[in-house]
């Protein structure tokens, strides 16, 4: 019988975050992404949002006034070392 890991809210977020900067670093489709657009993507409006300011505050993203959201420079450049 397999084991069914619990996940913890910590593990939700990291799959949240990682999710938001594969959306923002695809090489295929670097764009502003809107807020709306990246909470109807993770279709989770609450952990979007929270994703974002986790990222912002860690320097990956920047957030418009206007609502849109992109990776930094950094952020592409650690994707692009990833691969």
């Amino acid at each position: 019988m397999q084991e069914q890991r619990n996940h913890t809210p910590a593990d939700e977020d990291a799959h949240a975050d990682r999710e938001v900067m594969l959306l923002l670093t695809d090489p295929e489709d670097q764009r502003p992404w809107t807020e709306d657009d990246l909470k109807r993507q993770l279709d989770a409006p609450v952990a979007a949002a929270d994703t974002i300011g986790r990222l912002r505050r860690a320097g990956l993203v920047v957030r418009t006034s206007e609502g849109l959201v992109f990776a930094t420079r950094a952020a592409i450049h650690a994707a692009q070392i990833e691969d």
